[in-house]
């Protein structure tokens, strides 16, 4: 090429220059860039001026030893060894290969999941998680395997009660207990209460077994006469009226009843002056008084009350206790006699009074100290 009237060599690659930009079109094989000719690498985006090598490729290249090599499919870079060291969005690095990323994907081949983070199990090549309280599922979803607590049950982790028969398929709680439990408002089964038939989802009893009274939700035994129940034991603490308590049980009350029998409770003995028929502690009729055997004898003449050996202990009005027997009262006599018929006749009337006769005591005259049967005194003071 002629330049300033001389011959000069065009340079590499080049087949038309100009003095102001240098080289402006090259030939076959070569690419312009900066008005150098360099010689074309495939795929490379820009060149080094001093080495005439590629130093930049295009998009999706990569460059090794001069040359662009295409990257591996949504990787954004490599090693020495052509591995992937890092990949595009949505794509996850796994032994120098990206794929596409699958949440709770621990392991790949290929694109699809082979192994999953823990609480996840592959699905077709996803991860999905494991159902409540389960720890091995098949493909399909359905449990294998339960934690410890719980049991599958057409593929379902129910939580293990022995008590339960059935299961609510939506909820996974129990519906149903065996005979004797209930269920409780947690759908847990309980033990019926003792005694009880039925209980509400408190466990409080609503009805109870024969010869047992329901008392504020629990059931106690059914203890005739008995007002009021000890909580803790479970035993009557307070009878009616007309009933003692013994042992938890009520017992009739036998008035003047001395000692019960600790066998039945029955009465068997009486205090004084009863007596003991049909369980029950009567006394005799006036005139009577009971003996050590239990039987009503007749008091001693002129006794109104008298004890069990028929000693008299007081006498009927107008009478005087005397020497063991009741006598007929002489007012103001102070000693007594009986004379030949068996008549009681006084012998000395007190201080202040004579004798009229032997049945009969009178005041003395004023200032009289003795005085005959006729009143006539014979001694003053």
């Amino acid at each position: 090429m002629a330049a300033n009237g001389t011959c000069t060599t065009l340079p590499e690659g080049c087949s038309q220059i100009s003095a102001a930009q240098g080289c402006s079109s090259c030939i076959t094989g070569y690419v312009l860039q900066g008005g150098i000719c360099y010689k074309e690498y495939p795929n490379c985006f820009l060149y080094n001026q001093s080495t005439r090598q590629c130093r930049q490729c295009i998009n999706n290249y990569f460059l090794m030893n001069g040359f662009c090599y295409q990257l591996p499919s949504n990787c954004l870079s490599i090693d020495s060894q052509r591995q992937c060291t890092s990949c595009d969005a949505g794509y996850i690095l796994q032994a120098g290969i990206c794929y596409r990323s699958i949440a709770n994907c621990l392991a790949y081949s290929g694109n699809n999941c082979i192994q999953c983070n823990s609480g996840f199990y592959v699905n077709f090549g996803s991860c999905v998680v494991i159902p409540t309280n389960c720890v091995d599922v098949a493909q399909n979803g359905t449990c294998l395997k339960c934690v410890d607590g719980y049991f599958p049950q057409n593929g379902i982790c129910y939580k293990f009660d022995k008590n339960c028969i059935a299961y609510n398929a939506t909820t996974f709680v129990c519906r149903a207990c065996v005979d004797g439990f209930y269920l409780n408002y947690q759908f847990i089964c309980q033990a019926i209460p003792v005694n009880c038939v039925n209980v509400d989802i408190y466990g409080n009893c609503t009805s109870c077994k024969s010869n047992f009274t329901l008392i504020n939700g629990l059931c106690y035994p059914s203890i005739p006469q008995c007002d009021n129940w000890n909580l803790t034991t479970m035993l009557c603490a307070k009878c009616i009226n007309g009933f003692f308590l013994r042992d938890g049980n009520c017992y009739r009350t036998v008035d003047n009843c001395a000692i019960y029998s600790p066998v039945n409770f029955n009465c068997i003995k009486c205090i004084d002056n009863y007596i003991l028929t049909n369980n029950l502690c009567i006394t005799c009729s006036d005139g009577y008084y009971v003996d050590n055997y239990g039987q009503c004898r007749p008091n001693p003449m002129y006794c109104k009350v008298s004890n069990q050996y028929g000693q008299c202990l007081q006498c009927q009005p107008s009478f005087t206790f005397i020497n063991g027997l009741c006598t007929q009262e002489i007012l103001y006599c102070q000693n007594y006699a009986q004379d030949n018929l068996g008549r009681n006749i006084c012998t000395q009337c007190y201080v202040g009074y004579y004798m009229k006769d032997q049945f009969t005591c009178l005041r003395l005259p004023n200032g009289c100290a003795i005085a005959n049967s006729t009143g006539f005194c014979l001694q003053c003071f």
